[in-house]
């Protein structure tokens, strides 16, 4: 089956409690004199259930995308908001944040709407897969913190560590290391973005009662490509 990906836009994310964490996948085999011992999976991959609230218009629109995906047949991509480390609409103007990014004659589509603003830095070298370090350019954008998760071709991972290198340059560490090979001037996204698949076929329905909110609660796995 050809698997679709279905984009969540980020104006519909509205998460009350946000708890995206990595499932390194450990498993104990035990261990001699009362040390446990761990075996790592080779393949780490995210979870989340993040709580949303959705307003009614916002809730209808939730359950066309919860139906796009047909549970679990397709995959969602997530815009893996995280606001005690990045605040992705900080110092955009009110109708970037209202109506999307303009094209460069400043109209918008016919729906009145733009395009997503997402964030971004370059890559300044070449990273492998596998590696721990990556380096950008800051730019005119927030400097990347710890903590923060960022991603590069919707592989999010971690800051773990920010090194300032003069002119604008950064060393990053990152975690999980890189899950695919970034090359000079590839684009680095501020906000991570991830793909993922809901747990249950059921998971995260739009139930609302005469307050006319929804509070669904997302189930996500990471999807292994």
């Amino acid at each position: 089956m050809n698997r679709k990906i279905i984009n969540i836009p980020p104006d519909l994310i509205r998460f009350t409690s946000v708890d995206w964490d990595i499932d390194w996948r450990g498993q104990s085999i035990g261990g001699n004199d009362g040390v446990d011992q761990v075996v790592f999976n080779r393949f780490p991959r995210w979870i989340g259930s993040p709580d949303m609230v959705l307003p009614g218009p916002q809730a209808a629109r939730w359950r066309g995308i919860r139906a796009a995906a047909q549970g679990r047949s397709h995959v969602l991509r997530v815009p893996m908001i995280d606001p005690v480390a990045y605040d992705r609409l900080a110092n955009v103007p009110r109708d970037v944040r209202e109506r999307g990014l303009p094209f460069s004659t400043g109209e918008r589509l016919s729906t009145g709407y733009g395009f997503t603003y997402d964030a971004a830095v370059n890559a300044v070298g070449d990273a492998p897969k596998g590696a721990e370090l990556l380096q950008v350019r800051q730019g005119t954008h927030l400097r990347p913190v710890v903590g923060q998760i960022m991603s590069a071709a919707d592989l999010p991972f971690i800051v773990t560590s920010v090194r300032d290198l003069g002119a604008g340059d950064l060393e990053l560490g990152v975690q999980m290391p890189l899950r695919a090979a970034i090359k000079a001037g590839d684009r680095v996204s501020l906000c991570g973005w991830g793909l993922f698949e809901l747990a249950g076929d059921m998971s995260a329905r739009p139930e609302y009662g005469l307050s006319r909110v929804a509070r669904p609660k997302l189930e996500l796995v990471e999807w292994l490509r």
